[in-house]
């Protein structure tokens, strides 16, 4: 990913911030439990630790069809690829 956006988390959501124009928006809402959210290399999907289905493992939303995948199931809380 460039350096065009970033990333946060704030009142339980994943937020993208687009610094050219300052528009903000949750890319992941707070239903996901999503916390540590960072960018596929790509740039493609973002990678995010969530304890939605009990321990924290991480998760994948891919950004074309904005679905969300479990990646692990042994537990996760920080992931980068």
């Amino acid at each position: 990913m460039d350096d065009s956006q970033l990333l946060f988390e704030y009142k339980d959501q994943i937020h993208l911030y687009k610094i050219k124009n300052g528009e903000n928006y949750p890319v992941i809402t707070s239903e996901h439990q999503a916390y540590h959210a960072s960018w596929s290399r790509d740039g493609t999907s973002i990678i995010y630790s969530s304890n939605k289905t009990g321990d924290w493992q991480l998760w994948q939303l891919n950004l074309s069809d904005r679905s969300h995948k479990q990646l692990t199931k042994n537990g996760g809380y920080s992931g980068h690829t």
